[in-house]
């Protein structure tokens, strides 16, 4: 799936399938979890993050620029 963020823009809590992020800009945001935990993430275009197991998140773009990225969910 494609992923686009406007400056500043905050989600909802959505959950994922386990599978891979590629970033296709540069990114800084915020994932809150659905346990409350914040985690600052910071990316370069062209960075991934590979998740194993199926994750609940609201991301938050921290920026003044657009986001994008790709999630590949993989098929248990």
């Amino acid at each position: 799936m494609r992923i686009r963020y406007g400056p500043r823009e905050k989600s909802v809590m959505h959950r994922h399938r386990r599978g891979v992020g590629v970033f296709l800009t540069d990114g800084n945001f915020t994932f809150t979890y659905s346990d409350g935990r914040s985690e600052p993430i910071s990316a370069k275009r062209g960075d991934f993050l590979a998740f194993h197991d199926a994750w609940e998140h609201l991301p938050e773009n921290l920026t003044e620029e657009p986001f994008e990225a790709l999630y590949i969910e993989l098929k248990d």
